[in-house]
């Protein structure tokens, strides 16, 4: 179980990452591109409640589908309704 500490610092570690903060890799790593990045900032989780983690949750489920669909989109297709659902509960 992660502590409320632990939690604070994977969501600062995630949020500097995805602004591409070079106080996280230090500049010595090679960032992803901020089209690549900026998609997924609303994914992040910005406090520990049902809303909260439902609402990034389907983002994160959406840009899955937008991802996959680029790369098979009958599979994207099979998937969809899936995700869908989980979305839902």
């Amino acid at each position: 179980m992660f502590t409320v500490e632990d939690r604070e610092r994977i969501r600062s570690e995630l949020l500097a990452l995805a602004r591409n903060d070079p106080r996280l890799t230090g500049g010595a790593v090679t960032l992803l591109p901020r089209e690549v990045t900026q998609p997924l900032e609303d994914a992040l989780v910005l406090r520990i409640e049902a809303a909260e983690t439902s609402r990034a949750f389907e983002v994160a489920s959406s840009r899955l589908l937008v991802e996959t669909r680029l790369v098979n989109d009958e599979l994207a297709g099979r998937l969809e309704p899936a995700i869908h659902e989980l979305c839902r509960r």
